[in-house]
């Protein structure tokens, strides 16, 4: 069976303080949502749309966990390409009791 390789792309210092990421200008980043923690850093997953070529990526980020700490924001440079896709999700909730309603 033949092994899938995802599509990478290696991005530079540069090019993420230009587009000023992690923050973004407009509507560039996607989603930047807090996936894991240690004593000294928070690590983001952040997904993003490169203005150069318009595609979305996914990098791993990290932030300082306190105002004392210093951490290497990007300690990786490789992002994945992502896609959207629809998920439909079964949720359930409590229903109110109307008026003539008895058990």
């Amino acid at each position: 069976m033949a092994q899938k390789h995802f599509i990478t792309r290696t991005f530079t210092r540069e090019e993420f303080d230009e587009w000023d990421l992690p923050w973004g200008a407009g509507d560039m980043v996607q989603s930047d949502v807090i996936v894991d923690h240690d004593r000294w850093s928070v690590w983001h997953e952040l997904i993003f749309q490169a203005p150069d070529d318009g595609k979305l990526w996914k990098i791993m980020y990290q932030r300082p966990a306190t105002e004392k700490q210093e951490c290497d924001r990007w300690p990786d440079l490789e992002a994945t390409q992502v896609e959207t896709y629809w998920v439909t999700t079964l949720r359930y909730r409590e229903v109110l009791q109307g008026d003539g309603d008895t058990y």
